[in-house]
């Protein structure tokens, strides 16, 4: 054979020249290639969030921002750095408008964790799990039931609220005659007077968990969870102030006399009958 070729990608055709009949000839194709892998294996499941911002109409990235747009019509999601501050228009470009590129292609190797790629690259389509990094790294959400509160800003008192700010008077009454905040999905409460409270199988009982335990140290599943333990020393003293006992128990008292024309703060031990005036006491 003068020319036996290379890189075959599809059965190749043999030419004989001379003379002669019946020769039969059938290719054989070798491959002396030895195969290796180099494989490297990220062990950077360490984050509960991701840092990566959705690429949104109108609004304002910073300089240093990773913006992930995700286009909808090809059914693809690209990620980017900012380079450059700017306002997004109503649609997406890599230029501001003065055609100035403001965004460039972030490397894939640049991403340090696994929900920062996540947030970069998954691109759900029906029958796939949502776009939520609970569901896709696990440890990074709490696995207990969940129930919020709450919080202080929202008080159900009467004319607590300013009107042109929040749901004027936003409580209601419940069932023991207490103010409690309407709209919430649960009201979970008691007087205590119940004495099979929390043995019926529809009660909710609330018991709070350990300081380390199987729900509050859950964590993504390359992160060890930590948790920094502490002690306290509460010393307290009583000050014996003016204490006509003599028990040391008496909080310190003083009174302005309003007929006393120097208006001196005096201080008021129990017990002196000369003082018989009113007192007004702060």
């Amino acid at each position: 054979m003068t020319n036996k070729g290379s890189g075959y990608t599809a059965e190749p055709t043999i030419t004989v020249t001379g003379s002669g009949t019946g020769i039969l000839v059938s290719p054989r194709l070798v491959n002396t290639t030895v195969r290796s892998f180099d494989t490297t294996i990220k062990f950077d499941r360490i984050t509960y969030t991701s840092s990566i911002k959705d690429w949104t109409s109108n609004t304002a990235y910073t300089q240093g921002d990773v913006v992930a747009y995700q286009n909808t019509v090809l059914g693809t999601q690209e990620v980017y750095d900012v380079i450059l501050n700017f306002t997004s228009g109503a649609t997406f470009s890599v230029e501001n408008t003065s055609n100035i590129p403001v965004l460039t292609i972030k490397e894939d190797s640049d991403f340090t964790n696994t929900a920062d790629r996540i947030a970069a690259y998954y691109y759900p389509t029906e029958g796939m799990l949502g776009d939520d990094l609970e569901l896709l790294q696990k440890g990074t959400g709490y696995l207990g039931s969940k129930v919020r509160g709450p919080g202080f800003d929202q008080d159900p008192g009467f004319d607590s609220g300013n009107f042109d700010v929040i749901a004027f008077d936003n409580f209601e009454i419940d069932s023991d005659g207490l103010a409690v905040l309407a709209g919430l999905d649960t009201n979970i409460s008691s007087l205590f007077t119940d004495l099979e409270l929390g043995t019926r199988p529809e009660d909710i009982n609330i018991d709070g968990a350990g300081f380390v335990d199987t729900y509050n140290s859950h964590a993504p599943e390359e992160l060890v969870p930590g948790r920094v333990y502490d002690t306290l020393d509460m010393e307290v003293y009583t000050h014996a102030s003016n204490d006509y006992e003599k028990d040391g128990n008496a909080m310190e008292i003083r009174y302005t006399s309003f007929t006393d024309t120097t208006g001196a703060v005096t201080e008021f031990p129990w017990g002196r009958t000369d003082k018989v005036q009113m007192i007004i006491i702060h």
